[in-house]
């Protein structure tokens, strides 16, 4: 079979209310999913019905890099996200059908698991892959500073763990955190710095 991307969909919240106008990061990403549904133009029930594995990148709460206590807020995110969208038919005979995938934390997470799930459609282990992934990282920002603290969302005590994707492993140095640069606001500067002096432009010049 030849893997096929049928569907995208993008969303990005911006609230300016309330912590319950911030939606919580599976509420975001089963959104953008209802909006890629609705770009295959196929109805929604007959495409998730048709869904056998569910692949999402993991939120940066889980990253080595986060505190602690953040981490595992949502221990089955593919899990969280179909029942955000309320899967039909993801129970045969009493055991759940949908595969469940996560990639772990890091900048090519999408991209490894767009390649990894593509293999697995080309190979035969799937034939409808739903492939997500979101962050909420200012409506975390409101919860924690207003006092609500993190949310989360625990599917069920016996459902198992996704099956993970990638290598787990920091996304930074020590090095690069010995000079506060693990943050991609922090190096991004770096690069077009460095591109913009290779050009001879001023900052001006390079903004345009």
């Amino acid at each position: 079979p030849t893997p096929v991307l049928v569907g995208c969909g993008r969303f990005t919240q911006k609230p300016r209310g309330a912590s319950s106008e911030r939606w919580e990061p599976p509420q975001l990403i089963a959104h953008a999913c209802t909006l890629a549904a609705r770009d295959t133009r196929v109805d929604p029930s007959t495409l998730w019905a048709n869904v056998d594995a569910v692949a999402v990148t993991s939120l940066g709460t889980d990253s080595p890099n986060s505190p602690p206590d953040f981490h595992g807020l949502f221990p089955n995110l593919p899990r969280t996200v179909a029942q955000q969208l309320h899967f039909p038919h993801a129970h045969t005979n009493g055991k759940y059908r949908v595969a469940e995938y996560a990639a772990y934390t890091g900048g090519h997470s999408p991209q490894l698991l767009l390649n990894t799930m593509a293999k697995k459609v080309a190979a035969g282990e799937h034939s409808c892959i739903l492939i997500a992934g979101g962050e909420a990282v200012e409506a975390l920002r409101y919860r924690l500073t207003s006092g609500e603290g993190p949310w989360g969302h625990n599917p069920g005590a016996d459902v198992p763990p996704p099956r993970m994707v990638g290598t787990a492993r920091g996304p930074s140095s020590d090095t690069e955190h010995v000079h506060k640069m693990q943050i991609p606001i922090h190096t991004y500067p770096l690069f077009e710095n460095t591109i913009r002096v290779h050009h001879k432009r001023s900052v001006a010049d390079h903004m345009r």
